[in-house]
């Protein structure tokens, strides 16, 4: 682990990159304080911003969706979206984590929220869903199994154009291209549960979602075109998958 120098408690220190192959630039944060007894606490995270990425709703993105999986309830790392120097950033909690491997997934004790996380991509449009962006952490309470943490949606919902505002509407095939998720689906059954948590999500959790989504976040975002546009979505989401089955996004769905 880097050892950020911190001049003061509160601050924050902006470190290299994560990864120099992502698109997004996200960045290693910290952040210090100072705990009751005098010593230095310093929490870690995980930032994008708009100037780095080059994506103009990278914000909106990763903040909305973030917000909308955690309703569902998928397992997202803590999220908030903070000015830090002249940039605004998307700051999520770094999470201690293993390299993915099909073992040690199939050993989640959440691999049963594997059908919400599908559907949630196939909702907000997420065609970027790959092992990178699923978090293999061993849980503190049970150390001996595992859990997936749902991360990086730069590419979901707005997309990364200058005009975001027919990126909800993409071929379905495309949310679903990471095999180790969907050979997990083997009935209609499967998706019960998460077509029920998505049908609960109603249109005032939705609106409340993206209504608090900070102004300097949503560069001219049309916030109320974006909230009746996924509801409508929302509506759509069982037809979607019989389309995707068709397509032959499920080889196991029979």
């Amino acid at each position: 682990m880097v050892h950020p120098l911190f001049f003061s408690p509160c601050d924050w220190e902006v470190a290299h990159l994560v990864s120099i192959l992502a698109t997004t630039r996200p960045r290693y944060l910290y952040h210090s304080a100072l705990a009751e007894d005098g010593a230095y606490i310093v929490e870690r995270w995980i930032g994008k911003n708009p100037e780095e990425s080059g994506f103009p709703y990278i914000l909106a993105n990763e903040f909305i969706c973030a917000q909308l999986a955690a309703e569902m309830g998928l397992m997202v790392p803590e999220c908030k979206v903070q000015g830090i120097g002249q940039q605004t950033w998307f700051l999520s909690s770094y999470i201690p984590h293993e390299s993915f491997t099909y073992g040690k997934f199939k050993q989640c004790r959440n691999i049963g929220d594997v059908p919400l996380l599908l559907l949630f991509d196939l909702w907000v449009c997420n065609e970027d869903r790959w092992d990178s962006n699923l978090l293999i952490c061993r849980p503190e309470d049970d150390p001996d199994t595992y859990e997936f943490v749902v991360i990086d949606h730069s590419h979901a919902l707005l997309g990364d154009a200058n005009l975001p505002y027919s990126a909800l509407d993409i071929n379905p095939k495309d949310c679903f291209t990471f095999n180790e998720l969907t050979e997990q689906i083997t009935s209609h059954a499967d998706w019960d549960p998460a077509l029920s948590a998505l049908r609960g999500l109603h249109d005032e959790v939705i609106m409340d979602v993206v209504n608090a989504l900070p102004d300097v976040a949503r560069g001219g975002l049309d916030t109320e075109w974006l909230i009746k546009r996924l509801i409508q979505r929302r509506e759509q989401v069982a037809s979607l998958l019989e389309h995707a089955r068709a397509l032959g996004c499920f080889p196991y769905w029979v």
